[in-house]
């Protein structure tokens, strides 16, 4: 009963830390894209 109790924690940890990864890695292309817009205008209105 406690290898399973530990597989369903390991299994739901596993899951929980997959979901927060994704999330930050989310953020980060967000980022990056913000980037690249803001770099966008600025060659604009140089030209």
């Amino acid at each position: 009963m406690t290898a399973l109790w530990f597989f369903l924690g390991l299994l739901l940890g596993g899951c929980i830390g997959v979901v927060v990864m994704c999330l930050f890695q989310i953020n980060k292309c967000n980022y990056y894209e913000s980037e690249i817009r803001r770099i966008e205008e600025q060659i604009k209105t140089k030209k």
